[in-house]
């Protein structure tokens, strides 16, 4: 048996979120590394470890105060404390910190200051205080002194979270397709106008040839005609709306000709309209295969049927036959700041581009070396919150050093939120232009540079 003693002293390396109601910390110590998992969904709750950080979502605000108010700190408790009630006690120089996991009824997480005074929460979407609900299906298993048992229970909520990300997947798979119908039921109706539209075609020659057969009895320049029909049993008067501008023949072949066009309109709009009902018919099939799919494969290759149909999804890159699909690229590198708090660095031109308007955020920083060549930098904050000047300082010296004017005592950087960033038709690659920008005059420190680059994050 190894005791969750070996965690005692273990560092607060990263905090991060798999899912809207998971948590995950990662322990950095010398008797034991690994990632602490809690969990409050239905059917996956409970506390585990393993030995990678899962992936997960952007971090919330109540991610980014955990990181605030425990990374950096060393773990001085892992308990039990109450019936469904798990305990994990940080000590900090300037307090200790308890992230309380409350795994029963009515679960949350808790964030607590050495006095007990809440600092943040997070309780279970969906959690309804005033109905008691049975323990999850893992409930037998909230706590242990047995770290081989706790990394087995780690190993049954990422089992279940990898479900809770192929319900995702399907859901959002099938948004798309619901699109899609959409589309097509509207095409659907407006080929239906088109192919109405034949008999118009019909009143459109009997007026034409009711006029070449009184073009004596019209008047140059008239307007509107009543005009003998014989056609009619009986014979009757009928009235004829004329373009003033058109001599009474031009204004009839006019009319020949647009029949002429509704005509060939409405063979084409027959075969599409088949089509269209066709194409209909495929999405509804697809959609019922999706609502029952349970592996991401599945999910893969309905995603693939679904692209094919029209729906906007981004195109997977495929992989060479006989070669390991190689790892996503991201385009920025991750380093670390003030109290392990995440800066991301664009590798290069088209990096920074897709870093700056395809992966930060509008109230993310945004920062650069002035009037010179260099990286994009981004500080993620949550939404409302205020980036402190040692962060902001940290990033400013990434964004000097990443630049052309690296190795200079002072630099100019430039910092601004990054809403008013923004790219102008046809300008080049990592080309921007900002708005409401302010500058600080940085004297790069090469120990807090130094510090920097050694917490860059190897992806």
């Amino acid at each position: 048996m190894r005791s969750i003693a070996l965690l005692s002293g273990a560092r607060v390396q990263r905090i991060d979120a798999p899912s809207e109601d998971a948590l995950s910390i990662t322990l950095a110590g010398q008797s034991y590394k690994g990632v602490l998992v809690a969990s409050l969904r239905e059917g996956a709750r409970g506390v585990g470890l393993v030995a990678k950080r899962p992936k997960g979502a952007p971090a919330t605000s109540f991610v980014q105060k955990l990181r605030k108010e425990l990374a950096g700190g060393r773990l001085a408790a892992l308990v039990q404390s109450a019936a469904h009630v798990v305990e994990l006690r940080v000590a900090r120089p300037d307090g200790e910190r308890r992230l309380v996991f409350e795994l029963g009824a009515h679960p949350d997480i808790l964030l607590l200051d050495a006095g007990g005074k809440p600092l943040a929460s997070l309780r279970r979407r969906g959690n309804d205080a005033s109905a008691e609900r049975p323990p999850a299906r893992h409930g037998t298993l909230f706590w242990s002194e047995d770290i081989d048992e706790l990394e087995a229970h780690g190993a049954e909520l990422l089992t279940d979270q990898a479900a809770v990300e192929v319900a995702a997947r399907r859901r959002a798979l099938l948004r798309e397709v619901a699109a899609v119908h959409k589309r097509l039921s509207r095409r659907h109706a407006a080929v239906q106008g088109d192919v109405a539209r034949a008999a118009d075609s019909m009143t459109l020659r009997a007026q034409a040839t009711l006029v070449l057969a009184n073009l004596h009895a019209i008047p140059r320049g008239a307007r509107e005609v009543r005009l003998q029909d014989f056609a009619c049993d009986p014979p009757a008067l009928i009235p004829v709306h004329l373009d003033p501008a058109l001599p009474a023949r031009a204004q009839a072949e006019a009319w020949f000709a647009k029949a002429r066009r509704f005509d060939r309109g409405a063979q084409l709009a027959k075969e599409r309209l088949a089509l269209t009902a066709c194409e209909l018919d495929k999405v509804q099939a697809l959609r019922a295969q999706i609502e029952s799919a349970e592996t991401p494969a599945l999910l893969d290759e309905l995603a693939e049927r679904a692209r094919r149909l029209g729906a906007r999804l981004q195109q997977a890159a495929a992989a060479k036959p006989g070669r390991k699909a190689e790892p996503t690229r991201t385009p920025y590198r991750e380093l670390r700041g003030f109290q392990d708090r995440p800066i991301l660095v664009g590798r290069g031109a088209a990096d920074n581009d897709a870093l700056t308007l395809l992966h930060a955020r509008p109230h993310d920083l945004w920062l650069h070396a002035r009037d010179v060549t260099g990286a994009h930098v981004i500080v993620p904050l949550a939404r409302g919150e205020a980036c402190p000047p040692e962060l902001l300082r940290d990033a400013a010296i990434l964004a000097a050093h990443f630049s052309d004017v690296r190795g200079e005592p002072v630099v100019d950087v430039v910092y601004v939120p990054r809403r008013y960033v923004h790219k102008r038709r046809g300008a080049a690659q990592g080309a921007l232009s900002v708005e409401r920008e302010k500058v600080m005059r940085l004297q790069v420190e090469p120990k807090a540079l130094e510090r920097l680059l050694a917490s860059e994050l190897r992806t």
